[in-house]
């Protein structure tokens, strides 16, 4: 593990896996996501029928750690996260996401 930040309402960790030639960072987190803090992880409400596209909700609360995905699909670049009340950042090597 190579940061694990915990705030009032989640916790967010970043992961090194290992592989036989390379090694990627993963970004998991667990807690509190009413307003998508732990990125997207909508989930189909109502199954789809027919050309009915599903309805999807934002879980409120994630009891297991999760695999966060980050809208530029590269968790290996990250250098640091905090959270808040409210908020997660994402720290970059060029500037920080805010979820």
């Amino acid at each position: 593990m190579k940061r694990l930040v915990a705030g009032l309402h989640r916790a967010v960790a970043i992961v090194d896996v290992f592989f036989e030639d390379h090694t990627d960072s993963l970004v998991i987190g667990w807690g509190a996501s009413r307003h998508g803090q732990l990125g997207d992880i909508s989930v189909p409400q109502n199954p789809a029928k027919g050309k009915r596209k599903a309805a999807f909700k934002i879980p409120e609360y994630i009891s297991s750690p999760i695999i966060i995905r980050l809208p530029d699909g590269n968790s290996s670049t990250i250098t640091g996260v905090s959270v808040g009340s409210t908020h997660t950042f994402y720290f970059y090597p060029l500037g920080c996401f805010l979820v």
